[in-house]
């Protein structure tokens, strides 16, 4: 699967493109129809998740990168992430997200496979000599969330560089817009009467009252609505708010996350 002819090499030329308050961009029909279909199978044929924001909205996620992807039956989803996983996207994601990024003189390095023992003890050397070296990988994660289910405001963790969403709604079941709204992200703003709105570059899930803080400084200024076969990625910043609402009706939310992290 090569999905290059896909990527624009200019964030602008992206369909539903924004640049304020913060850089969004969709792409539709980024999979052929028949691919789409055996995709969505395969994702919904899943039910072994590791990992659970328990507390927190109660999605359910599992991880796929270098160290575990021939864990992966063959079929659409195991060359899906191939192709996140190659050199092919990093060399993409170098030329068009990391000019956003201050990282000076420093060399970048790509990492396909984060976990092994010795990386780990090479980056740690570098780390404590302060070497002017960067490493980042990719991580994929296939997850669900159900009826009531939710993401809390947060902006993403301090060493992610890359976020992409990849819609999967299951082809079975059809969406009027009022659902496909409530399914999508949510982007926020401050609203104009916020005094002191919150900034935070490393941002996990807001929670109690800083997460009741939050709704009350900010309003929703894009909702990147649950279309199939549709991604939605952004630029991280300090401003970067974006959630998902709960939902209530009887619905398995499933979709695919592919991020670039440094390590």
């Amino acid at each position: 699967m090569n999905l290059s002819n896909k990527l624009e090499d200019n964030l602008h030329n992206f369909e539903n493109f924004h640049s304020e308050p913060f850089i969004i961009f969709e792409k539709n029909n980024l999979l052929n129809s028949e691919d789409y279909k055996i995709l969505t199978d395969e994702i919904y044929s899943y039910d072994n998740f590791e990992n659970i924001f328990k507390g927190k909205g109660e999605k359910r996620y599992k991880s796929i990168n270098g160290d575990n992807l021939n864990t992966l039956q063959s079929g659409v989803f195991k060359d899906f992430c191939n192709f996140f996983l190659s050199t092919n996207f990093f060399e993409w994601f170098k030329k068009t997200h990391l000019p956003y990024f201050k990282y000076g003189k420093k060399k970048i390095f790509y990492i396909k496979n984060p976990k092994t023992f010795l990386f780990r003890v090479i980056n740690k050397v570098v780390k404590i000599f302060n070497f002017p070296i960067n490493f980042l990988f990719t991580e994929i994660e296939y997850s669900s969330i159900k009826k009531g289910g939710f993401i809390p405001p947060h902006t993403d963790a301090f060493n992610k560089r890359l976020s992409f969403v990849y819609y999967l709604p299951n082809y079975n079941e059809k969406l009027d817009l009022k659902k496909k709204e409530a399914l999508g992200t949510v982007f926020w703003k401050p609203k104009s009467s916020s005094l002191n709105p919150l900034r935070r570059f490393d941002c996990a899930l807001l929670e109690a009252e800083e997460k009741e803080k939050f709704y009350e400084d900010y309003e929703p200024f894009h909702i990147a609505t649950y279309e199939k076969n549709k991604f939605v990625g952004f630029i991280k910043s300090d401003n970067t708010w974006h959630t998902v609402e709960p939902f209530d009706f009887d619905y398995d939310r499933r979709a695919i996350v592919i991020n670039i992290w440094e390590a």
